[in-house]
């Protein structure tokens, strides 16, 4: 599935609605002659969220959606078995968009999330300050927090400073600081931590 931003902040979805991935929680084609499930919806051209509005940037993983608003807030839905959209663990999907709570409790952050990225089945997201938090699977230590344990709450990963953008792959991140140096950790079978080595880092 794809996400976009349009001009005036609205989020556009399309593809496969697989695990509601497109936010829609009609997620099954039922043959009308049957009464049998057809195939898993999919969505052919973009359509607008109907109240995930004011949208700064966006990211989709295998099967969850993230939408960052212009106020720092991050909403996610789709597939959550990893806790990739900021949900419990056990609630399995999210079927339609909920906010991410940053901080535990009644707290109010004392900074803005300013870009978020997701991979396979974790979510990363960089804040005003130059931190960097992460959510999800973490089977290959994705997460940054020297474990190899999933996490449905997000957590700012110790030993990153002054990071003004972040991506992630299918079970690895990366990081860009502003000093141009780029950091990376998770999975490495195939090199993708560019450090010369096959060996993957918590």
């Amino acid at each position: 599935h794809s996400l976009a931003v349009s001009a005036t902040g609205a989020l556009l979805i399309w593809g496969w609605n697989k695990n509601h991935a497109c936010g829609q929680p009609e997620d099954v084609y039922i043959k009308a002659s049957t009464g049998q499930v057809d195939s898993t919806k999919y969505y052919r051209t973009p359509y607008v969220h109907s109240y995930v509005k004011g949208v700064r940037a966006v990211a989709a993983g295998e099967a969850h959606s993230v939408a960052l608003l212009l106020n720092g807030t991050i909403y996610s839905f789709g597939m959550n078995d990893r806790g990739q959209t900021g949900q419990p663990l056990d609630e399995p999907v999210t079927e339609e968009a909920k906010q991410v709570l940053m901080t535990s409790g009644s707290t109010k952050p004392d900074f803005t999330v300013i870009g978020v990225a997701a991979g396979f089945d974790h979510t990363v997201a960089v804040d005003n300050k130059g931190s960097v938090y992460a959510w999800g699977g973490n089977a290959s230590g994705q997460l940054g927090d020297g474990t190899t344990k999933d996490r449905a709450t997000p957590k700012r990963i110790d030993g990153l400073a002054n990071i003004k953008a972040v991506a992630a792959g299918d079970a690895f991140c990366l990081a860009l600081d502003k000093d141009g140096a780029v950091w990376a950790w998770g999975n490495n079978v195939l090199g993708q931590l560019g450090d010369g080595t096959r060996k993957g880092s918590t």
